[in-house]
């Protein structure tokens, strides 16, 4: 007869795991996650398991555990894996499913800029992305909600930021761990349209409108907008920008706001407006002859003279101011001519 001493078997609640945070990682590990449940007890068993790879867990509460994902090697772009826990290193109880994915790369992030107010809506290409809630792009240290549309292109809207300058673009599958590019983003201050110059022109398009502002820049993307209209802009300085009128269509009215962008996506707002006119047309002159020495009243008979308190008459290659009497004459001097001979008027 020999004795043997008493051993002891505990038995305790059983596990449940309701949640894991963050719900992905990087293939080669190091992420940590917080693993929250219920009936956690410390004991040096503690185990996390990620398919079949088992790593220790650290306890934080009876209902928190801290995990790290291992480096597993895989041959896709991303793996579902179950993730369980074990507090005896035996028993597991399965909780949601972890993902691995790749390192996120970045290819290109359209528009490049934007207004310091945010909400300009960029696009960023590259590879890995996968289809999560916490996918995230970080503009500088400002972190922005990221929406999936494959996985090579996501979107996020650009969060606001104090002041103009440069900042760095950095990306995230689990609002976590970021993944720096090479890429930056520039904020600039806002754009202002104050005035333009004409404030009408021509319905078939065509017109040089010069448009006055403030904080204007020289980028391969200055745009204007003449309601819905989109055209390119020309850069002559901080205040002041040229573009060319469109024709008059169907998608905008005769009265169209003209916008400024200079990234060409996000436009001004400040709603200053552009007439657009049926064509004017030049019926008779009167009387159709003068002295070479100039003075000559005439008066110049058509349709649609519009808007216009100064309109320019055209003799030769003499420009001279006329009057507006109405909507179908104006009334022009004629300038001194060196030599006889017929001249148009227009």
């Amino acid at each position: 007869y020999c004795s043997s001493p008493e051993l002891s078997f505990e038995f305790v609640d059983n596990l449940l795991v309701t949640s894991i945070l963050p719900m992905s990682g990087l293939v080669s590990g190091g992420t940590v996650i917080l693993v929250k449940g219920e009936n956690f007890l410390p004991n040096s068993m503690l185990l996390c398991k990620f398919g079949e790879a088992e790593v220790e867990g650290r306890l934080i509460s009876d209902t928190q555990v801290e995990c790290i994902s291992p480096n597993t090697s895989i041959a896709d772009a991303s793996r579902v894996v179950a993730l369980s826990l074990s507090t005896n290193g035996v028993d597991f109880v399965s909780g949601p499913d972890f993902i691995f994915y790749e390192e996120i790369s970045v290819s290109s992030l359209t528009p490049s800029m934007g207004p310091i107010e945010g909400g300009t809506l960029a696009r960023i290409h590259g590879s890995n992305f996968i289809y999560s809630e916490f996918l995230r792009c970080k503009f500088g240290s400002n972190v922005a909600v990221a929406s999936f549309i494959s996985v090579e292109e996501i979107a996020c809207i650009v969060p606001p930021r104090e002041q103009a300058g440069n900042v760095s673009l950095s990306l995230s599958n689990n609002g976590v761990d970021f993944f720096p590019s090479s890429l930056t983003f520039q904020y600039y201050e806002s754009v202002k349209v104050h005035s333009l110059w004409p404030k009408h022109g021509k319905a078939s398009g065509g017109t040089s409108v010069t448009i006055a502002g403030a904080r204007f820049e020289n980028t391969e993307s200055l745009s204007c907008m003449f309601g819905i209209e989109i055209v390119s802009g020309s850069f002559v300085s901080t205040e002041e920008i040229t573009c060319v009128a469109p024709a008059l269509t169907s998608s905008i009215a005769y009265f169209a706001a003209v916008e400024i962008s200079l990234n060409g996506y996000d436009f001004t707002t400040d709603g200053v407006l552009y007439e657009y006119v049926d064509d004017a047309a030049l019926l008779s002159v009167s009387p159709v002859s003068g002295p070479t020495s100039g003075g000559s009243a005439v008066t110049l008979t058509g349709t649609n003279f519009v808007g216009s308190d100064t309109p320019l008459c055209r003799f030769g290659d003499v420009t001279v101011a006329g009057l507006l009497l109405s909507l179908s004459e104006i009334e022009c001097v004629t300038p001194p001519m060196s030599n006889r001979g017929i001249s148009s008027s227009t």
